[in-house]
């Protein structure tokens, strides 16, 4: 059967197509090695990932899941599979002379290794997973429009008669293979038990397949009901549960915790350790984006040459230009699916990022020690949470475009020097003249940016304090002195950084929009001038499309890098308040209201229990400062009614401030029984 290279026993060679027979004919030693071989790799080092994830994750179908007429129907095709893949291995070493130095005896072996290790992943897909696996999907896809390839190459070389066992083997492969991707893409049965206990709001995204993701076909249901009605809140469709807050500040805290307790803490790195997986894959779907960004144009140009060739005496045959215009239509459907899914896990990173930031700053807030307190007033937090958070979620829609726009500059510049020649580098030197001059406007901005960051803190601190003395200013009518102070801060601080920011952004948004025109002005003038050539139509409408494409990443790089800054800023300042001093959980002892088993329990006294206990507690407002109360011995039983009496100052509020652990413990014991609730003399509760 196959005669030829050492390795390749094919008389055809590596191909990649074969040009003795015309036509559309990939060699088999191009199928077999760069494209079937790679493909079933592939699928064993993505399946060993999605494994080690599941193994994480909680069995979601119960064992007699197994015995569904869809798994057993899904078992019995893969099965089927394998031996007829064991069978292909054994005919091919029989045809081979039992060789195993070869390419074809190689693809047959790691084929049969990656079924048997698509049996386990099946499994586990099936028992832990809600929705069935799109890497099983891809890969009976790729399976089937491969080794059709090769069975219409047997079919060309007459294999049908001249190998007929190995040829149906093949044949009978890519029919249970098909049967496999079926019963892939039908959804798993519910037990009517489960059906009863499914919330009819649960969101169609977490059993959606990947066409239907890749569409955002699970989103129907949602759009046909809009288009009959408005909707309410009622109609809307529950979270995910990887996307429901209480997961999302879990996972988060989790992870900060265990940063807390390394030298120099990284928010960033927290932040990319608990959300950065959706992140990266979305990097994917940039990047494949912007590859395909850039064969539209070389397409172009193709239909060009042919459209011209038409004129000519030896013209084009009309199936190349289909062949043409079907691409370009098929990528710019792939161009669209790919964005809109990056844009998709970008939106969704953003999301739980912000999310799980501001749960961490809302439980911070309830721990924060008398000096976090001081260095955090209310306005902060607020910020904090709406505005830095905001920032913080903005940056990671555009994030990706700090690597995709070089590197789409560096593509668009490649093509245009193969199509422009040297003349291209005049606009390479228009670029580089506009660079510093965005970089010293992009470092004044930032400066900008943190000082109009300090004057809303003091703005809202301001107001914080005008609200809860109110009654006092309007006693004494000092409301036009506050107004002043607050028309200072507005008018005279924020709204001036504003004017500068403003102007600053001004001249930003006109360098680099103008950047593309000056780009294309000086690389048509210097083409002109220096080439022999004509500027022709194919060298014109290419030279267009590319900067076109320069232009996006030209206006919206600079936009990203002011986010990004501003970013940086948000993030520096969310991460100074969650390292802020917090109050010392070991500093109470706190007990069940029915334990009475326990050393540390208070003992009872005249048969009535200690429900408060302090015995010599020494206590402090801050870790540097002096004592406040010392030698403090208390102790409240059950039932007691409680007054504590003195002046101004005694230390009556800092007395049940060290019941409620808000002071530093410095020496003693501070026992609690079940929980407390106070009432401070002060609006803010606690």
């Amino acid at each position: 059967m196959f005669e030829g290279d050492s390795f390749c026993h094919d008389p055809a060679g590596w191909g990649p197509l074969e040009p003795a027979r015309g036509g559309f004919n990939m060699t088999l030693c191009f199928t077999e090695g760069t494209l079937i071989i790679p493909i079933n790799a592939l699928m064993m080092i993505f399946g060993s990932l999605e494994i080690f994830y599941l193994v994480k994750r909680s069995t979601v179908v119960p064992a007699n899941g197994l015995r569904k007429w869809n798994f057993v129907f899904k078992r019995i095709a893969l099965i089927s599979l394998i031996v007829l893949s064991i069978i292909y291995l054994g005919f091919s070493l029989s045809y081979n002379n039992w060789n195993i130095k070869d390419l074809f005896i190689l693809s047959a072996a790691i084929n049969v290794i990656t079924l048997i290790f698509i049996k386990v992943l099946q499994k586990k897909s099936y028992l832990k997973s809600n929705s069935v696996s799109s890497i099983l999907i891809l890969y009976w896809i790729l399976y089937l429009g491969t080794n059709s390839i090769k069975l219409r190459t047997w079919i060309n070389r007459n294999y049908r008669r001249e190998q007929t066992l190995l040829f149906y083997t093949l044949l009978s492969s890519i029919i249970f293979a098909f049967i496999s991707l079926v019963l892939e893409l039908i959804p798993k049965p519910r037990d009517p038990y489960e059906l009863i206990e499914e919330d009819s709001q649960t969101s169609p995204e977490e059993t959606a397949n990947i066409f239907s993701r890749l569409t955002f076909y699970w989103m129907t249901p949602m759009m046909k009901l809009g288009y009959k009605k408005y909707l309410t809140f009622a109609d809307l469709m529950n979270l995910n549960s990887e996307d429901q807050s209480k997961r999302i500040s879990e996972k988060f805290e989790e992870k900060w915790k265990n940063e807390l307790t390394k030298k120099n803490p990284s928010l960033i790195k927290v932040i990319s350790l608990t959300f950065g997986g959706p992140f990266i894959f979305a990097a994917l779907f940039k990047f494949l984006q912007d590859m395909l960004n850039f064969v539209q144009p070389q397409l172009l140009k193709m239909l060009m040459i042919f459209v011209r060739s038409q004129g000519e005496e030896n013209p084009q045959p009309a199936l190349w230009g289909y062949y043409i215009a079907v691409m370009m239509f098929f990528i710019a459907i792939l161009q669209t699916m790919f964005l809109h899914q990056y844009f998709q896990f970008c939106f969704v990173t953003g999301m739980r990022t912000r999310a799980g930031l501001v749960t961490a700053i809302y439980q911070k807030s309830l721990l924060l020690s008398n000096s976090g307190r001081q260095s955090s007033t209310v306005g902060e937090i607020v910020n904090h949470m709406s505005v830095d958070t905001q920032k913080i979620m903005d940056l990671t829609t555009y994030f990706h475009i700090t690597w995709s726009g070089p590197f789409q500059i560096i593509l668009a510049l490649y093509f245009l020097y193969q199509t422009m020649g040297v003349s291209v580098f005049a606009g390479v030197a228009v670029m580089i003249l506009m660079t510093p001059v965005n970089a010293v406007l992009a470092s004044k901005m930032r400066t900008l940016q943190k000082k109009q960051m300090t004057n809303k803190d003091d703005r809202i601190k301001l107001m914080n304090e005008i609200l809860n003395g109110i009654k006092v200013i309007k006693l004494y009518a000092w409301e036009s002195a506050f107004t002043k102070k607050i028309s200072h801060i507005r008018n005279n601080l924020e709204l001036n950084t504003l004017k500068k920011l403003g102007y600053l952004a001004s001249i930003q948004s006109f360098t680099w929009a103008s950047t593309p025109f000056l780009v294309s002005f000086a690389t048509f003038a210097v083409y002109v001038t220096i080439s022999d050539e004509p500027l022709t139509s194919e060298i014109v409408f290419v030279a267009l499309t590319l900067f076109n494409l320069l232009q996006f990443p030209l206006t919206v790089f600079p936009l990203v890098i002011t986010s990004a800054i501003e970013a940086v800023v948000a993030l520096k300042r969310v991460q100074d308040f969650l390292k802020a001093d917090e109050l010392d959980p070991k500093a109470i002892i706190r007990l069940p209201y029915r334990s009475v088993d326990n050393n540390e329990v208070p003992k009872k006294v005249n048969g009535r229990t200690e429900m408060v206990l302090i015995k010599n507690g020494t206590f402090k407002w801050n870790k540097g400062g002096v004592s406040e109360l010392e030698g403090i011995d208390l102790s409240v039983v059950k039932g007691n009614l409680i007054s504590i009496v003195g002046r101004v100052g005694a230390g009556k509020s800092s007395l049940l401030s060290a019941v409620l652990g808000e002071m530093y413990k410095v020496d003693g014991q501070v026992v609690v029984r079940g929980h407390v609730a106070y009432v401070p003399q002060s609006g803010k509760n606690k």
